[in-house]
């Protein structure tokens, strides 16, 4: 049996938009509905953040996974802070 246009093999591909990432659309229709020159900055900055992700190879998902483990650090606690039972010292009343 010959399937004629396998198209499900794509459905993991990002979406992309004369070259660029779909999700950078989102600031250009922002844009498009309060034309200022900042919206005109900030959806030229994001386009231009897709694209150097895009050049890295990487998903902005990914980067922002990435970005969320840079920030917490490296050493992770098993129990939260909250949840950690307050040290206290014990004196002997001599």
């Amino acid at each position: 049996m010959r399937l004629s246009g396998v198209r499900w093999r794509d459905t993991q591909r990002a979406a992309r938009i004369f070259g660029v990432d779909a999700r950078a659309v989102f600031p250009v229709f922002l844009f498009l509905v309060a034309m200022s020159w900042w919206t005109l900055g900030a959806a030229a900055a994001a386009i231009g953040f897709f694209a150097y992700l895009d050049s890295r190879g990487t998903t902005p998902p990914a980067a922002w996974r990435a970005a969320r483990s840079w920030l917490a650090g490296p050493v992770r606690p098993v129990v939260s802070v909250r949840h950690q039972r307050q040290r206290t010292t014990h004196h002997d009343p001599d």
